[in-house]
């Protein structure tokens, strides 16, 4: 069995792996101030049902918790995990950056699209930001787009507007709102489902894509994976799958 974990800003994913299929996968809080003992806890509740494991991967975008989250892992499973990066990265290539200075998330996130649903791609993943990622035929990082996430939209607007109240995101019922709730629900997911809708249309126009696959992924990426105009894959797990193929490619 194979465990993967992408350490995000807003929260961690664990996923385990037997052959090809995703038996279970978790969601927990990205604490940054948690100690060892916290996430030593938390993994090891997590795993309690899966003694197996004989492989871990991880990416990381927060250095406060790489190694406590690394050394939970170790301390659970007895296995030295290899991580996602400039040393391990499945093939990735790029002519932008370094692939060292590219997030591991989205290494593997375009690791996974290329290696499950093909190339060319475009990649939306909507976490704590929204990125956009491009990937080539010849499976090539050519660069990508990033903008505020929804829930950092959402928290800006309560902070920037006195008389607006605190709203959950949720996919919303209808484009014109009748109430505030309403209205901000639409604003914020319509309005990301609109603006990743144009996006794909003028990257694949400026690239000359033909008929690439549009995936959508990431945590908020349940919130507006009904509301978009184009034809979209949602796969709120491929950045474990690409995961998954970057640790099989080491």
């Amino acid at each position: 069995m194979l465990l993967a974990a992408d350490i995000g800003n807003t929260t961690v994913s664990f996923g385990v792996f037997s052959g090809n299929e995703l038996v279970f996968s978790k969601k927990i809080s990205s604490e940054k101030q948690a100690d060892y003992s916290h996430y030593l806890f938390k993994i090891n509740e997590i795993l309690s049902e899966y003694k197996e494991i004989n492989k871990c991967i991880i990416s990381s975008v927060v250095p406060e918790l790489t190694d406590k989250i690394a050394l939970a892992v170790k301390t659970v499973t007895a296995i030295e995990p290899i991580f996602a990066g400039a040393e391990n990265h499945c093939g990735f290539s790029t002519d932008i950056l370094p692939v060292c200075e590219i997030g591991s998330d989205l290494v593997a996130a375009s690791v996974g699209a290329a290696e499950k649903y093909g190339v060319p791609c475009l990649v939306a993943d909507l976490g704590t930001a929204t990125k956009i990622l491009v990937i080539d035929k010849d499976k090539k990082f050519l660069g990508c787009t990033i903008a505020p996430g929804m829930k950092i939209s959402l928290d800006a607007l309560f902070n920037g507007a006195s008389l607006l109240s605190e709203t959950e995101l949720s996919k919303p019922q209808r484009h014109v709102g009748r109430n505030t709730t309403e209205c901000i629900q639409s604003g914020v997911v319509n309005g990301t489902a609109a603006m990743i809708d144009g996006m794909f249309r003028r990257i694949t126009k400026e690239t000359q894509f033909q008929n690439p696959f549009l995936i959508v992924t990431g945590g908020n990426g349940k919130f507006v994976a009904d509301c978009f105009e184009e034809k979209i894959i949602f796969d709120e797990n491929l950045v474990l799958y690409g995961l998954k193929a970057i640790a099989e490619g080491s």
